[in-house]
């Protein structure tokens, strides 16, 4: 739907230094898609320690793929179109 997303790192809470992997959705413009997560962001990790958020890929369902790095190993999570993590 013309929809723009970034992945990438961030270290999101000033009291907790490690990174997190994030996904952040644009609309067409390049305003905050705020239906996706409620601000257009959605941080998180794949593991306990530090995360990298390195790619992402829209999958036929609207859901999206995001690619990355978990303490030295590859991690991948699954959002929905709302932004929520999908552990199915």
């Amino acid at each position: 739907r013309g929809r723009i997303v970034v992945a990438g790192t961030a270290s999101v809470y000033p009291s907790d230094p490690r990174p997190q992997a994030f996904a952040l959705r644009l609309r067409p413009g390049g305003r905050v898609d705020r239906s996706f997560s409620g601000d257009g962001f959605r941080a998180f990790r794949f593991d306990a320690g530090g995360a990298a958020g390195r790619t992402v890929t829209l999958l036929d369902d609207n859901r999206l793929l995001v690619g990355g790095e978990a303490t030295g190993l590859l991690g991948l999570a699954v959002l929905r179109d709302n932004g929520r993590l999908d552990s199915s």
